[in-house]
């Protein structure tokens, strides 16, 4: 007579929940040998076990159910092949998703930090890398200009969530820059990641020397700043080499304390 287990052993065998146990019973991926009629307890024989190591093998490999199920279903090893294939390649994205998401993680503390160390208020030498943008060329004179444009952004062109924290930036051409005209920005853009989603105009800040100073505070506060680094070229025998960049470090997407608001200038030169 063939040994039969118990619902209750059979989880503890085979590490599983018994409510799982009993799901995969009613959508018919795990069907006990025999169920008592008087009682309703479900018993597992040595054909069910095998079944029960292929499903947890499976399910190790993250497989969903439904195709766990698909197999069973037409149980043969061309169909194994597919849906390995097909988890691999699942796997794949995954990983590749991952790797945007740690390379945002990255580039947020990098900024994060250097906030925290370079001080406010303090020029800095740093050598930049080409960065791509989502831009849109327009006249901005307001803060809530810059809000409305970059929703635009959002609508317009982008079908995943790109995070913007850290990335949104403004622009004033450097012929408005020398001339000491401080309060209108010609753009306003989007810093992206390599692999961000975005389906519309692209354009690209070169890469260079660039000067830097962060400061408390908004766009609104930026025209002193200006000042401050334009003095420190004259000093120093430094050229502007093009429009300048200014991102939000901090802003009300992590704090409504607007004394807690952080900036930061950049100035390419020659």
């Amino acid at each position: 007579m063939k040994q039969l287990f118990s619902i209750g052993e059979m989880a503890k065998i085979f590490n599983l929940n018994v409510r799982t146990l009993r799901y995969y019973d009613d959508i018919g991926l795990l069907i006990p040998d025999k169920v008592d009629e008087d009682t309703g307890y479900r018993y597992y024989g040595s054909a069910q076990f095998e079944r029960a190591d292929t499903i947890k093998y499976l399910r190790a490999l993250d497989m969903p159910i439904s195709q766990i199920k698909r197999f069973f279903d037409n149980s043969d090893i061309s169909e194994m092949t597919a849906i390995m294939e097909e988890q691999e390649a699942e796997i794949r994205r995954k990983q590749e998703q991952l790797e945007r998401i740690e390379n945002k993680i990255s580039n947020r503390l990098e900024q994060l930090k250097r906030a925290e160390t370079q001080g406010l208020g303090k020029i800095e030498h740093r050598t930049i890398p080409p960065r791509e943008l989502a831009i849109i060329r327009t006249e901005v004179t307001t803060i809530d200009d810059i809000t409305v444009n970059v929703s635009g952004l959002r609508d317009k062109s982008m079908r995943e969530a790109v995070v913007f924290q850290g990335k949104i930036g403004l622009s004033i051409n450097r012929e408005n820059i020398l001339a000491g005209k401080f309060d209108k920005y010609d753009e306003v853009f989007i810093i992206l990641d390599p692999a961000d989603p975005y389906e519309g105009e692209r354009d690209k800040i070169e890469g260079g020397e660039y000067i830097t100073i962060m400061f408390n505070g908004s766009h609104d506060k930026a025209a002193r700043y200006y000042r401050k680094l334009l003095n420190y070229m004259s000093e120093n025998g430094l050229e502007l080499a093009d429009d300048s960049v200014e991102i939000s470090i901090i802003d009300s997407g992590i704090t409504n304390d607007e004394s807690k608001f952080i900036s930061e200038l950049q100035l390419k030169v020659k």
